[in-house]
């Protein structure tokens, strides 16, 4: 990992990955004090019109990727204390996105991949990316082949210092999808990066509000000497004494790898679906000032500048 105060977001076919831009953006625009330099590498379309239009002006969440962009995120602004970071976001075409990891579900082979050693050299990687990979980007043309958007995925993987772990909680226990990595890749990435967040995302369908809960100083300094790590507990007991083992072991065990393993930093964020918990509208909740409400992001930010 070598470049400094860069952030890889990791979640597969499915994992909200659009959504969470278009909360911290507009958790952004909200709030005083920051900004955001977005800069899109790859199709465009899909961004502006299918993140950007659809969320911002149509108060919907976002369409299916059809050809593919990298979204880099800097975050500005005199209240943000460490600057020049940066959120990296790979968002695959669907089809790609399978193609790349072999004829897998989601992006799980490529990260047992990296886990295992059995990657190109990420020297070359990040080589064959610049000189070959990222022009083509630059110019808006999203790859047609499955092995430029591994190579994509890797190179951006490789030269990050930190990583986020999205959990698209609604689509892997409402829709049974599965999650595009396990508790042995999260635990791999905790040796490899400066710090790794697992963050569940559409926690509204669980009736949680991460901002529900606002410890007083004198606790929050507790919790910081006995866990060094950030995490939000009360959100972690909510979803353990909820989720069935049975029907969606793979999320029950990476609630517990993070209730083990205490240097994993653990929180949620939501942007609401205005039906939720009982029905899906697809429709956001409107936040009264002409935008959509977004839960949590306020952490992710407090994450960012740790």
């Amino acid at each position: 990992m070598d470049e400094e105060n860069s952030v890889m977001l990791i979640a597969g076919s499915g994992g909200a990955k659009s959504t969470f831009a278009g909360g911290l953006l507009q958790h952004v625009d909200r709030t005083s004090g920051f900004g955001i330099n977005s800069t899109i590498y790859g199709s465009k379309k899909d961004y502006q019109k299918g993140v950007r239009k659809r969320m911002f002006t149509g108060n919907q969440y976002p369409d299916k990727t059809q050809d593919g962009y990298i979204a880099r995120y800097e975050l500005t602004g005199k209240s943000f204390s460490r600057p020049a970071t940066t959120v990296n976001l790979i968002d695959l075409p669907g089809e790609g996105l399978k193609a790349a990891i072999d004829g897998g579900v989601d992006m799980l082979p490529l990260i047992r991949q990296i886990k295992k050693g059995q990657t190109d050299d990420p020297e070359d990687i990040k080589t064959e990316y610049e000189k070959n990979i990222k022009p083509d980007f630059e110019r808006g043309v999203s790859p047609t082949s499955p092995d430029v958007w591994k190579t994509a995925f890797l190179h951006h993987y490789y030269s990050s210092d930190k990583a986020i772990f999205l959990l698209n909680l609604y689509k892997a226990t409402e829709e049974n999808k599965d999650i595009a990595y396990d508790t042995e890749d999260i635990k791999h990435a905790n040796e490899e990066f400066t710090d790794v967040a697992v963050i569940p995302i559409a926690v509204d369908w669980y009736g949680y509000d991460p901002e529900s809960t606002n410890p007083g100083f004198v606790t929050r300094m507790l919790r910081q000497v006995i866990t060094p790590s950030m995490r939000d507990q009360e959100l972690l007991e909510h979803l353990t004494d909820r989720i069935n083992r049975g029907s969606v072991p793979k999320v029950a065990d990476i609630l517990n790898f993070v209730d083990t393993n205490r240097e994993v930093d653990f929180f949620g964020v939501s942007v609401p679906d205005k039906g939720a918990p009982q029905t899906e509208t697809g429709t956001l909740t409107a936040d009264g000032h002409g935008g959509f409400e977004v839960k949590g992001f306020n952490k992710v930010i407090q994450w960012l500048e740790q």
